[in-house]
């Protein structure tokens, strides 16, 4: 038995239009009475700004309804729900008040005005003026929709069957924005992979192979019979992404292997879980381009990868020496090698043996003994050695170490080249004497980085806020660690010196997408800006369930339907007879008559869907589903 949930202590206060918009405010913390405060008309203009942008569409349609709306987000919230705002009782008062309001919104909300039939006369003949046509890039989509609305050109006569109109007087020759591909092979990849194994094994892009080499490449659930097929295929970039399919059956493996075309091969390689068979056969290669490419692969084993840091061909061995985790005695072979690029990438790596930081620090090679100067964990003879190098560059890389002993930075505060101590002047784990010594420095580049480290003792601190050069107040007045009475200090006396410098740092995609998975209910607007590989980072977190992959799925898929409306793929999905209801409606509720219009048509239109679009405005939509109502109703 289904429990009706409980009512929330405070909802009827929350709707009442006498609770005082303070009080409302209050309330709007708890998330359940937000779509109630949302639809008071006695709630704040400044909360319903925020209302406009919450991720819970319910609050999104209250605020679309409520006449204390600011004007600017009504406008934007057209496009989402046409028929709340027409429903709004400030309406009536803005066509008396600003009579042409309705001109500052955008050309797709007068798309989506024109599918409701209760749409004021007059905006209509508006939308079909030259004020109107000139300054948006959809003239033909909106002159076609003014005269098939129901208010321009009436029903359809009875003679006419709404199932065989002709497309034209839908499908504009003008495109809709501009055409774009961009998200939708990934999504229909990981939201209907049996779409994809259904265009391919018909055939549908057989003219296209890039389409083909994109659905391969982000569908993860090919049959493998139509791989088999590709793998066939006459152009070799399909092949290639047929080699890298983790779906590919291995005895196509081994024909791939065999392909004309070299770069089949190499794709090979690129593929995390390969049959050791093949992988054999990839390492014993006469062609140093595969044993290169081999030389990379996780599976390799410990006598496979000595074997290959003594390759004779040098890529391969470089190949080798860039692989993290290597046996001791690997690294020990490399770092001996006759090639600069190996030794140099082999002192790139952490966590080696000392004994192979103590060679590559006696490299005859200036970059190796500077990477391993910059190196972690090093024995405290060693940072001493390089503390000593010949070369000032090797000692600017100690410098900048944080884990470089305290005599070791002290000394480098000592160094011949003003350089050398400039560097080591920024190093926040500087001992306090190096502090003290170098502020005496008069290079005033030297007092600018020491002005800038976190670790400034408040005593330098004092005694900078008094200088005589700009560029060490401004360091100065920058540095996270400032007191604020000296950054106080700063700013009366040098009040044209900004008071603070903070680097804050961009929300990252993947922190934003984990803002997504952890929101309980998802909004549009979150996923603005993202691209699919965006989404595709948080989905290939080992922390993400199953479930939240394919809710984040299935809401980006969904966003992007309503808001991609001239991919081209569209047209494609709506032919897909198995597409599912939710998507069914974003198409249903399109700006594009057309798309409508094949909604209604559609196989999996439900009754509630073509109940909706019965009412749409657009004459041909609304007789094409009142059509198949009525042949429901007779099927009863």
């Amino acid at each position: 038995m289904r429990h009706r949930r409980k009512k929330h202590l405070y909802a009827d206060e929350a709707a009442n239009p006498e609770t005082t918009p303070a009080r409302l405010a209050e309330l709007a913390q708890e998330r359940e009475l937000k779509p109630i405060i949302a639809a008071n008309p006695n709630t704040l203009s400044n909360l319903l700004e925020a209302f406009a942008l919450d991720p819970n569409k319910v609050v999104r349609r209250a605020t679309a309804q409520n006449p204390n709306t600011p004007l600017p987000q009504l406008l934007k919230l057209i496009e989402e729900f046409p028929h709340e705002f027409l429903q709004n009782p400030i309406l009536p008062l803005l066509n008396l008040a600003q009579p042409d309001f309705i001109k500052k919104s955008p050309p797709r909300a007068w798309l989506q005005l024109l599918r409701c039939e209760e749409i004021p006369q007059h905006w209509i003949q508006w939308f079909q003026q030259d004020f109107f046509v000139s300054r948006s890039n959809i003239k033909e989509q909106l002159m076609r929709s003014c005269k098939a609305h129901i208010r321009v050109a009436g029903e359809l006569e009875n003679t006419q069957d709404p199932q065989t109109i002709r497309l034209d007087l839908l499908l504009p020759k003008e495109q809709f924005g501009n055409s774009s591909y961009g998200t939708g092979y990934f999504l229909i990849g990981n939201v209907l992979p049996d779409l994809v194994n259904h265009w391919l094994r018909q055939g549908e892009f057989h003219t296209n192979p890039d389409t083909i080499v994109s659905l391969i490449q982000n569908c993860p659930n090919i049959d493998e019979d139509i791989l088999r097929d590709l793998a066939q295929h006459q152009q070799a970039k399909v092949r290639e992404a047929v080699a890298r399919h983790l779906n590919t059956p291995e005895e196509v493996l081994q024909k791939l292997l065999q392909d004309q075309e070299p770069q089949v091969q190499y794709s090979l390689a690129s593929r995390k879980n390969l049959p050791q068979a093949l992988l054999k056969q990839l390492v014993t290669s006469n062609n140093p381009r595969l044993r290169r490419a081999a030389a990379l692969h996780p599976q390799l084993e410990i006598p496979v990868l000595e074997a290959l840091a003594q390759d004779p061909d040098v890529t391969v061995r470089r190949a080798t020496a860039s692989r993290q985790g290597l046996a001791e005695h690997i690294y020990s072979l490399l770092a001996h090698d006759s090639d600069k690029i190996v030794r140099q990438t082999v002192a790139g790596r952490h966590g080696l043996a000392e004994h192979i930081y103590s060679l590559l620090a006696q490299d005859t090679k200036m970059v190796i003994r500077k990477i391993v100067a910059a190196r972690h964990g090093l024995s405290t003879e060693l940072y001493g050695q390089l503390a000593q190098d010949h070369s000032h560059q090797v000692r600017m890389a100690l410098a900048r170490n944080v884990k470089a002993p305290q005599h070791i930075l002290l000394s480098l505060a000592r160094d011949e080249k003003t350089i050398v101590r400039q560097t080591v002047a920024h190093n926040p784990t500087l001992p306090q004497e190096a502090f003290f010594l170098l502020a005496e420095e008069a290079n005033s580049d030297i007092q600018v980085q020491l002005a800038g480290n976190s670790q400034l003792p408040r005593e330098l601190f004092e005694r900078f806020m008094h200088h005589s050069e700009p560029f060490v107040l401004e360091k100065l007045a920058g540095n996270p660690r400032i007191p604020l009475d000296i950054l106080e200090h700063i700013r009366i006396i040098n009040p044209h010196i900004p008071p603070t410098h903070p680097r804050q740092s961009p929300q990252t995609s993947l922190k934003l997408l984990d803002a997504i998975i952890n929101q309980d209910s998802v909004g549009g607007r979150f996923y603005r800006g993202l691209q699919p590989y965006q989404i595709q980072d948080i989905l290939q977190k080992s922390v993400v369930s199953k479930q939240k992959r394919i809710q984040v799925l299935h809401d980006y898929f969904l966003h992007t339907l309503q808001s991609n409306v001239n991919d081209p793929l569209r047209m494609r999905l709506l032919d897909y007879k198995k597409l599912p209801i939710q998507f069914l409606y974003s198409f249903a509720r399109s700006p594009i008559p057309l798309e409508r219009y094949k909604s209604a048509q559609h196989p999996n239109a439900s009754t509630a869907l073509l109940k909706e679009l019965a009412q749409d405005a657009n004459r041909y939509v609304r007789a094409v589903a009142r059509q198949r109502l009525a042949l429901r109703d007779k099927k009863k």
